[in-house]
Formats: structure tokens, sequence, C-alpha cells
């Protein structure tokens, strides 16, 4: 791909998931900003946290399911 190609596509990070003995949160690199997430929450417009999981997130983009594992680099 090109460079160009390159820079439109989102690059997605799961940097950590932690948890308050109650909930699960997520810390997600888009780009350059990071979001700090639980179940049902949306961000960066366009995605919306179905679930966290261990050592995964899975996120809803319209009618598209995206699952990502800790520390992988998603490019969408």
């Amino acid at each position: 791909k090109s460079q160009n190609e390159l820079s439109l596509q989102n690059q997605l990070t799961l940097e950590k998931i932690y948890s308050d003995n109650e909930n699960l949160y997520a810390e997600i690199d888009v780009n350059s900003s990071t979001y700090k997430l639980k179940a049902g929450d949306q961000f960066a417009k366009i995605y919306q946290v179905q679930a966290i999981n261990e050592d995964s997130i899975v996120l809803l983009k319209g009618d598209e399911i995206i699952t990502i594992y800790m520390k992988e680099i998603y490019y969408d």
C-alpha cells in the first residue's frame, strides 16, 4: 500500500486492560489519541465497545465486529 492509503487508515492499539473489581476497562490508542473505555462506550466517532475480555477488546463498527488483542496494531 502507498503511504497515502496508510494515512487514511485508523491505527488502533490495545494498550492495556484493567479492572476496578466491578468492571473491566480498556485503554486503546487510535492514531495518537488514547481512550479509556468500558463496555458500551463509543469512541473515535465510529466505534463502540461490545466487550472487554482479559486479553482482547471487541468493537462494533457499523455492522462489522472487530477483535483486537493486547499490544496488537490493527489497521482499519
